[in-house]
């Protein structure tokens, strides 16, 4: 990152939208390694499939 340059460190609403939604990148953070995604189901939609690529997931269940 360049001397001057700053970047997001709050990523609000993240629980707004159903699904998975990636939110934090090293594109958009000044995080190098770190991506955060968030994933929320309900009855409508119970399940959700992805692809982890070459990514280490870790999975937090907050609630159900």
């Amino acid at each position: 990152m360049a001397p001057g340059t700053t970047r997001q460190m709050v990523f609000r609403k993240t629980n707004t939208r159903l699904g998975r939604h990636i939110s934090v990148t090293p594109l958009n953070s000044p995080t190098q390694h770190l991506a955060y995604g968030r994933i929320i189901l309900n009855e409508a939609q119970p399940a959700q499939s992805f692809s982890t690529g070459d990514r280490a997931i870790g999975l937090i269940a907050l609630s159900g």
